[in-house]
């Protein structure tokens, strides 16, 4: 790995650490002003919404250099993200515990070590169950533990899913940056029949095809339950100008929720000077 790529590298973690300490600083202010900790926010006890909101934020500084760098995470950057995300995690207990004064003005950590106060929170924490306000089901105890680790996976989840997002994000091979999105557009609901026309000219290799293909208005009156609907993406690199449509395919349910046919999508380059944005606008 050359020096510059090694240093864009180390801003890359350097921007996910300033996102780490900024999250857990965060979390700590909502707690105080509104007494909501987001960190510990969970549903039906092992989904850890909250450590997985904040793993992610510890980690989004690595997400916003690379795409600034325009640097394609590695492996090593993986695990760096990660370990941030366990970091702010750390951070989050860390500042509760020096910041946490007591009722007669004595601060909690003049008294007991940090491993003490991490020990005492995980048990003697209360649980609410249910919606509202909750049940309070009384000091956790050992369960504590138990709901620590989910919650460390959680954020570990967190960090990982940055990464994810990142490795996702096409970049131009030739330039080495990351395409920008231009313009997208959805087709209307349309049936099985009719999804199918347009597949057929979107997988043509025909220019022309593929227009009609965005451009397709179907009217769909079928008394069919299940529909089915397109989505694009214009995509082009910053540099030369290089152009791709991202193609989703989704079917949608009679109560409106779209699930993904990962199968049906694609992507299709697009010749130079082919002008589609203007298709976009149609």
């Amino acid at each position: 790995m050359s020096t510059t790529k090694s240093s864009l590298h180390i801003a890359v973690i350097g921007f996910a650490l300033v996102t780490s300490f900024l999250t857990a600083l965060a979390n700590l202010v909502v707690e105080n002003m509104f007494g909501i900790n987001i960190f510990s926010i969970g549903f039906w006890v092992i989904l850890p919404a909250g450590a997985l909101i904040i793993g992610a934020a510890g980690a989004s500084g690595g997400l916003l250099a690379c795409r600034y760098f325009h640097v394609k995470p590695n492996k090593l950057d993986a695990l760096a993200l990660i370990a941030i995300a366990a970091l702010t995690m750390w951070l989050i207990y860390y500042l509760g515990f020096i910041t946490m004064v007591l009722d007669d003005g004595r601060k909690v950590a003049d008294y007991v070590s940090f491993s003490d106060y991490v020990d005492v929170v995980t048990t003697k924490s209360h649980m609410r169950v249910g919606r509202g306000a909750g049940t309070d089901t009384g000091e956790m105890g050992n369960f504590g533990y138990f709901k620590l680790a989910i919650e460390f996976v959680g954020v570990l989840l967190g960090g990982f899913v940055v990464f994810a997002t990142l490795k996702s994000m096409a970049m131009c091979n030739v330039c080495n940056v990351y395409y920008k999105k231009i313009a997208s557009k959805e087709s209307a609901l349309m049936n099985a029949i009719q999804a199918d026309s347009v597949l057929g000219d979107l997988k043509s290799g025909d220019i022309d095809r593929y227009k009609t293909a965005l451009a397709a208005t179907y009217s769909d009156f079928s008394k069919d339950e299940n529909k089915i609907k397109f989505k694009f993406t214009l995509m082009r690199c910053p540099k030369c100008k290089d152009e791709f449509i991202k193609e989703e395919c989704y079917a949608v349910g009679s109560n409106g929720n779209a699930k993904e046919l990962s199968d049906f999508g694609g992507r299709t380059n697009l010749p130079k000077d082919s002008a589609f944005e203007l298709e976009f606008k149609k």
